[in-house]
């Protein structure tokens, strides 16, 4: 988990997409989509491994900006989401050590409160965990359903985020459940190995299986994948 939480980060999926009327008017606010997944280390198309089935992934790496020095200040996954939400290292806030609780100084929030104060509209879809309770103040909404569409105001910006957790290093701790976990997939979405294989090559196997899931997370609750280009690319309010 260590090792493969250094790209949680694969903060190649932290991806600003902007539509061409935003990019035309530079007063105008930017509307910013996250996507993030975690324990997949750089098994990934765009980052080279040969047996990732990630096209849309890659299709959208191709169009934005690809982090090949990116480094997690955590090795595992709640601390580190401590780190990215609040800009500040684990051991300063008292989050570095795994599943305790710590309490943020009145003089630290999470970034999307300043968002939400520079009048955008923030949404997580869903997970949080950041190792101490989230200020009431971090989320318009942080939930199953949350989405930028949830806003009344259609020209208001927005930050969204979104968390793929089906390639959590837990979708792979049994056999249940990772047979679970790609039930979804078919053939073509699994990539190859030889039956005698090293541990580490399973590992990276079922790492790459699970990542095969995203597009269905990504696109959708069931929308193909190509359905991100009029969801997020353009921005479509």
């Amino acid at each position: 988990m260590k090792r493969s939480c250094h790209l949680l980060a694969l903060v190649a999926a932290v991806m600003i997409l902007v539509s061409h009327s935003t990019l035309k008017a530079a007063p105008q606010k930017l509307n910013i989509l996250w996507l993030s997944a975690e324990d997949i280390s750089p098994h990934l198309g765009c980052y080279g491994d040969p047996h990732a089935i990630t096209p849309n992934l890659d299709q959208l790496a191709n169009r934005g900006v690809r982090y090949t020095h990116a480094f997690t200040t955590a090795g595992v996954c709640a601390p580190c989401r401590s780190g990215i939400i609040t800009g500040i290292y684990q051991t300063t806030l008292g989050t570095h050590h795994m599943r305790c609780q710590a309490s943020l100084p009145e003089s630290i929030v999470p970034f999307p409160a300043l968002l939400r104060k520079a009048g955008y509209f923030c949404t997580n879809n869903s997970k949080t965990d950041y190792q101490f309770k989230t200020p009431s103040e971090t989320w318009d909404e942080s939930n199953s359903k949350a989405h930028w569409r949830n806003r009344t105001d259609k020209e208001q910006p927005f930050f969204s985020v979104f968390n793929f957790v089906g390639c959590h290093e837990s979708g792979i701790a049994s056999k249940s459940k990772y047979q679970s976990v790609t039930s979804k997939l078919k053939p073509a979405h699994r990539p190859p190995f030889r039956r005698t294989i090293l541990i580490r090559q399973l590992r990276e196997k079922t790492g790459n299986e699970t990542m095969s899931l995203s597009p269905q997370w990504t696109y959708g609750w069931g929308n193909s994948c190509l359905n991100l280009k009029k969801m997020a690319f353009s921005t479509r309010r």
